[in-house]
């Protein structure tokens, strides 16, 4: 690491600008920015005989001062996941537990039905658990920090959108959100790789890749234009596993019930307001709202799913197809390989 002007740290994925004492950093890969001219210059210590460089390090307006191992951070690839339901936590989770340093972005309270097939309760109860990994929300840029550096678990940034995207070198960024949640922003700018999941962003314009959710093809990579819409087949198909619950006043949601339960048709499963709330089915629970949670008439509340193999709890098979090729998306393009084209295969 060779030093540069205006105390600036140059690796060869990242650089790095710091100013000592009490100074924020920020990280941008390949978006040089400039520290004030009498910024003073960083200092290295040891510790242990390593040499570690001293950061002060500023998330959501919280500084605080931590010695960080550059190196050990300069190779792992850094991931930023917009979204917390189900393919979001999916490919967060399939991005982790392939090598990545993996952080997820959630500014607004979830509204995730299905939440044992998701990290969003994490957000309201500060941890979550989705076969075997465990996320936690990271108010804290400690929290941040340690959750990033060591892979035990996904820290959950609750930060605005642009304090998030500027305070650290993310080298993915993936907008998981669902089509609803979505802003149209174009992401591409804000990573070396951006991927965008399912139907609406535009490839090379948007993003640089796309993902389809839908269709014969889920989890392939679309390099130009956008990602297939759900076709009625699929809308039937979502329609036959789960039989949604609507509110039908708006006010406080309110319940006892859980994720998985059996219910029989005109079961109660809770109540908005003084309003209560029945299965239109009878099956088992697959989503359900949070208690306590403020709706508005017409919103969904709850799923029910008619048949008993359904599953409620894990990773589904879609989200896992979705997170697969996310994963592979990213290793190939940091591995340089040559997309192949089957257009005029004869």
């Amino acid at each position: 690491m060779s030093a540069a002007p205006t105390g600036t740290y140059h690796n060869e994925r990242r650089t790095v600008y710091t100013a000592l004492p009490n100074a924020r950093v920020g990280m941008m890969p390949h978006r040089p920015r400039n520290l004030p001219s009498d910024a003073p210059a960083p200092n290295a210590v040891e510790a242990n005989g390593e040499p570690i460089q001293r950061l002060d390090f500023c998330l959501g307006g919280l500084f605080c001062s931590h010695l960080w191992k550059l190196e050990a951070m300069s190779d792992q690839t850094c991931a930023l996941v917009f979204g917390i339901d189900e393919t979001a936590s999916a490919v967060a989770r399939t991005l982790l537990l392939s090598g990545y340093a993996v952080a997820i972005h959630q500014p607004a309270p979830p509204a995730t039905l299905r939440r044992k097939m998701a990290f969003a309760d994490a957000w309201y109860d500060g941890a979550s658990m989705l076969d075997g990994v465990q996320a936690r929300r990271a108010d804290l840029s400690s929290d941040f920090l340690i959750g990033l550096g060591n892979r035990m678990f996904i820290p959950v940034l609750t930060h605005p959108f642009a304090e998030v995207i500027e305070r650290w070198p993310w080298d993915v960024i993936i907008d998981a959100r669902a089509p609803d949640e979505r802003r149209r922003e174009r992401i591409k700018s804000h990573a070396e790789l951006t991927i965008a999941l399912g139907p609406g962003p535009i490839a090379r314009i948007d993003s640089d890749l796309v993902i389809e959710t839908f269709g014969p093809d889920v989890g392939a990579i679309v390099r130009t234009g956008a990602a297939r819409g759900p076709s009625p087949r699929d809308c039937q198909k979502s329609q036959n596993d789960a039989r949604p619950v609507f509110a039908l006043d708006s006010g406080l949601f309110t319940t006892g019930r859980m994720i998985g339960e059996t219910v029989a048709v005109n079961e109660p499963l809770g109540a908005v307001g003084s309003t209560p709330v029945v299965s239109p089915a009878a099956g088992r629970i697959l989503g359900l709202q949070r208690n306590a949670r403020a709706v508005l008439t017409g919103a969904t509340v709850a799923e029910i799913a008619s048949k008993a193999t359904t599953q409620v709890s894990g990773s589904g098979k879609t989200s896992q197809l979705i997170a697969r090729g996310v994963a592979f998306a990213i290793e190939m393009e940091f591995a340089g390989w040559a997309p192949i084209s089957f257009d005029g295969f004869r």
